[in-house]
């Protein structure tokens, strides 16, 4: 299978359509990660317990008012261990699973990552014991998580300590009340966060996109980078070990903020340097050259458009990380679109 390629039928599984329409139009948005010989070993020495389901009466009192799924599905051993990689956690980062189940997702990032704290909330208090008996079993194995970097938390996901953290993944089932969940989920994320809690924070969503356009936050929430995954022969694999679905695709979308008011120089330099890393990795995978001057003028380049004619050429500020190096690059989508070339 090509890199970038997806079948019709595999575009229709995926939602919403504004996703659906990134996949296509957006050059060098899907990665497709490679489950590897070191990922298997990994999954092979994580703690996962596959007993307990979200019981009936986990359903009726707190899932079927909001129209909401209580199934419990996690990523298969393997996928979960190749996402972790390809998400490369850093040991500031503080990553928090919404909607964790039994907790493989976490106990998997805490075996497998430097980041400084491992955290799962989850609403069934079914799924949410078996969470706490595998944390057990984890910490027997792995002694210094004992002390607090491993954490589950029984709640409604929009009620977890979200300020907390840098890094999110969140694989809710598809359901009549699930993007209204998400909705409120996001319009969380996105207020600016208290001083010294993350500013720009990361989120991935499990088999389905997120509905921007529109949206109040739409401003302060970016689709950066999709991944699905396949196995060391090129087979596309799905997300979880009992599903067919083909391929199973993760959207991670970026949640920043910016206050005028801000005069903490060094954090708007960082945050303007990890927007325009950010969109140079983009511009990588897709064969532009991207570069930023000394004035932080943002420059992308693509070669000639069929082969022939002009390089399509783009610029834009970077004093505003977000507006100009989004800008420069959409600028050059938007040319490549309508076929046009420019100096």
């Amino acid at each position: 299978m090509a890199d970038s390629a997806l079948a019709p039928l595999q575009l229709h599984n995926i939602h919403p359509k504004e996703a659906r329409k990134a996949l296509v139009s957006v050059p060098g948005l899907l990665s497709w990660i490679t489950i590897s010989a070191d990922d298997e070993a990994a999954a092979s020495k994580l703690v996962r317990l596959e007993h307990g389901t979200s019981s009936a009466a986990d359903y009726a009192a707190h899932f079927r008012a909001a129209q909401l799924s209580a199934s419990c599905q996690e990523l298969s051993p393997a996928v979960s261990v190749a996402l972790l990689r390809a998400l490369a956690l850093a040991p500031s980062d503080r990553f928090l699973d919404l909607g964790s189940a039994r907790g493989a997702l976490v106990l998997a990032a805490a075996a497998t990552t430097p980041c400084a704290r491992c955290a799962g909330v989850e609403l069934s208090p079914s799924l949410h014991a078996v969470a706490l008996e595998a944390q057990a079993a984890h910490v027997e194995r792995h002694p210094a998580d004992g002390g607090g970097r491993v954490a589950f938390l029984r709640a409604d996901l929009r009620d977890a300590p979200l300020d907390e953290y840098s890094v999110f993944v969140c694989g809710v089932r598809r359901s009549p009340g699930s993007a209204e969940l998400m909705r409120q989920l996001v319009e969380k994320l996105a207020r600016p966060p208290p001083a010294g809690r993350p500013r720009r924070r990361r989120l991935v969503t499990v088999g389905f996109g997120l509905e921007l356009r529109g949206a109040s936050y739409e401003a302060s929430v970016a689709l950066t980078r999709a991944y699905a995954f396949r196995s060391a022969d090129g087979e596309a694999l799905p997300l979880y070990s009992d599903e067919n679905v083909l391929p199973g695709v993760l959207f991670e979308y970026e949640i920043g903020h910016r206050d005028a008011s801000d005069d903490d120089a060094g954090a708007r330099q960082a945050d303007a340097k990890a927007a325009t890393d950010r969109w140079a990795e983009r511009c990588k995978l897709s064969g532009i050259g991207f570069v930023a001057d000394e004035q932080r003028q943002l420059s992308a380049v693509a070669p000639p458009l069929g082969g022939g004619g002009e390089a399509c050429t783009a610029t834009g500020a970077a004093d505003d990380a977000d507006g100009g190096a989004a800008a420069a690059i959409d600028l050059y989508l938007a040319q490549c679109e309508s076929g046009s070339t420019g100096a």
